[in-house]
């Protein structure tokens, strides 16, 4: 059974960092690319794992590379094609702030396809999105009233979109209390205990 797990969160919740995580604990990162040259994937081949999108030094990564959700889509599909024992996770602050369109297309894969899909929410205080915003910025300085503003919106909002979906599918991570350098064991506990049958899926 295929695993697909999207991570939800606001920004500086987490997201990409989880995901740098879990690509630092490969020693057989490598790349999949369209005919245009673009990357769409990164491939984990000793943990079975691959990654939606490109992941460098850079704060944004995942699926904001990509920056369609048309191509969030293709790129799964064709994972899902190429890769079908592999676990496949992506995120971004775009497919995040989307209330419904990933969770009823990966119950529509669900139906039609041997795949469990997961949803990993990363619940955070603003307190918690600001400090973790400050500690990787180069510019130091004041934050924006209206970037704070923004932030606690997105916040609330995604807690309550998930509060809508099927439970049994849902993971919550309460990233404020996990240390940051070892948020990817956490998220494989959680993904671990949804039932996945994925040998795969450890820490």
């Amino acid at each position: 059974m295929s695993m697909i797990i999207q991570i939800k969160g606001s920004n500086a919740s987490g997201k990409t960092t989880i995901v740098k995580q879990l690509i630092e604990l490969s020693d057989s990162v490598r790349y999949l690319r369209w005919n245009n040259g673009k990357i769409y994937a990164t491939v984990m081949d000793d943990l079975q794992w691959v990654a939606v999108g490109f992941y460098d030094d850079k704060p944004m990564g995942g699926c904001d590379r990509l920056h369609t959700v048309d191509h969030v889509k293709r790129a799964i599909v064709d994972i899902m094609d190429d890769y079908p024992d592999y676990a496949i996770v992506f995120e971004g602050m775009m497919i995040s702030t989307i209330k419904s369109t990933f969770y009823n297309y990966l119950l529509e894969l669900q139906d039609s396809d041997n795949i469990c899909p997961v949803f990993v929410i990363l619940r955070t205080t603003i307190d918690g999105c600001i400090a973790r915003l400050e500690s990787r910025r180069t510019h130091k300085g004041v934050i924006k009233q209206s970037t704070v503003d923004g932030m606690e919106r997105k916040c609330i909002a995604i807690v309550r979109h998930a509060l809508t979906y099927d439970q049994d599918r849902v993971a919550w991570m309460d990233v404020d209390a996990i240390a940051n350098k070892n948020m990817v064991g956490t998220f494989l506990e959680l993904v671990s205990s949804k039932g996945c049958t994925a040998s795969h899926v450890q820490s």
